[in-house]
């Protein structure tokens, strides 16, 4: 005789000899129990396991599909449960061979589609702009030189590669995007007709282009991020988000909360992604025609400012900083990038385990949270969105900035 005690404290007994089931027909038969009893575990792990797996809520509001996720992860087939990295290598700033290649910092990076990596690094005399070397981490070529010669930058602020793997370089003062090749020839040049103070243009697959910027609404004297939707010709299609930090300080006004300014956007598989503070966890997802395709909500649990960030934040409130009041709890993500997949990563301010490195969110392609990571990376504490130092996935591997005892940088390669 064998007790088995099933899901749910159902508890069976069964004898080791033949038994007679009687059917509907009146028929009657011999069934060995063995094969009784594996019939019966089968059907009560089928019970147990649907019983176990929670369907994720799918609404709609509005005609667009709103994905509600839990605190826990869901368990979905063919979707990993669990994420690890290894190190593989590291690009060193401190080494003696970067110094005489010329890198004596990194000021942001990007991996084009054959995983070759691409160093940016602020104008400096006799330097380049931008350094590429192979997957393996190799030194191939330096290009790209700070200026105002033909073929040179004037004023930098931002750099990255297209999904042709082109490098774009954004020239705060000429207001255009200077668009090199991968081998560094300087292959054509995109004048902005507008002119204003611009964080990003980020020029999209089907001719249009994203703004980013930050701005001063001089009716409301508030401060506020924006992201719009411009067509080939420059002419607004439309807002896509904005958010809304409140009025700035002002002569003789009163306290203000201190804020992280979180404002993140990302363009991957031709859909755009943004999110901010003040809407709570809610990601939403755009087409390159500026139609919301998602929403991508979940529930989640504040955690208080850690010390590094009040520090940060008294640092850039400066003269204002006895007048900021430090906020109670965090927003609810710091940023988030996407794999090669189109699996979100949405990076939280909980520490985790490991020193320097946080807890991530993993969302599926359609939205649903199926894991949690912790992952290293160099983030900047405010204005996280203008950072060039957002971590990347792609060719299956994770590329971030970490800084070292001796305060170098190095790009390291998971």
């Amino acid at each position: 005789m064998i007790i088995w005690e099933c899901p749910y404290h159902l508890l069976l007994t069964i004898n080791f000899q033949a038994i007679r089931i009687k059917l509907r027909n009146g028929v009657s038969m011999r069934v060995n129990s063995l094969i009784l009893l594996m019939w019966l575990i089968s059907l009560s792990l089928i019970f147990f396991c649907t019983q176990r797996e929670p369907e994720v809520e799918v609404i709609k509001e509005d005609g667009v599909e709103v994905v509600l996720n839990q605190l826990e992860p869901y368990k979905i087939e063919k979707e990993p449960a669990e994420l690890h990295i290894e190190e593989l290598f590291s690009i060193d700033t401190e080494t003696d061979e970067m110094a005489e290649l010329g890198i004596f910092d990194i000021d942001g990076f990007d991996i084009d589609s054959e995983g070759n990596i691409y160093v940016f690094q602020r104008p400096r005399p006799k330097g380049y702009l931008v350094y590429k070397f192979n997957s393996g981490g190799v030194f191939l070529t330096s290009f790209g030189v700070g200026g105002q010669g033909p073929g040179e930058v004037p004023d930098p602020i931002f750099a990255y590669v297209n999904e042709n793997d082109e490098i774009q370089i954004q020239s705060y003062s000429q207001f255009k995007y200077f668009v090199f090749s991968g081998e560094g020839n300087l292959i054509r040049q995109i004048q902005f007709s507008f002119k204003s103070r611009l964080f990003h243009i980020f020029p999209l697959a089907n001719q249009n282009y994203l703004k980013y910027t930050n701005n001063f609404d001089v009716s409301t004297k508030h401060r506020f991020d924006s992201l719009e939707l411009f067509d080939a010709n420059f002419q607004k299609l439309m807002e896509l988000d904005k958010c809304d930090y409140g009025p700035v300080f002002i002569a003789n006004q009163s306290k203000k909360e201190g804020t992280p300014r979180v404002f993140i956007f990302q363009v991957r598989n031709k859909k755009i992604f943004v999110g901010h503070e003040k809407r709570g966890y809610e990601i939403l997802v755009f087409d390159l025609g500026g139609n919301l395709l998602r929403k991508i909500r979940k529930q989640y649990e504040p955690v208080a400012p850690p010390e590094e960030f009040i520090d940060n934040l008294l640092v850039n409130m400066g003269r204002f900083k006895d007048r900021t009041i430090i906020p109670d709890k965090m927003p609810p993500f710091w940023l988030f990038f996407l794999d090669d997949m189109g699996r979100l990563f949405v990076r939280t301010y909980e520490e985790a385990e490991n020193q320097n490195e946080y807890m991530h969110d993993v969302f599926s392609p359609d939205g649903i949270f199926i894991t949690r990571v912790s992952l290293p990376g160099l983030i900047e504490w405010m204005y996280a969105s203008t950072s060039l130092f957002i971590p990347k996935a792609k060719n299956q591997r994770y590329y971030c900035i970490r800084i070292k005892e001796s305060g170098y940088n190095e790009l390291v390669v998971y």
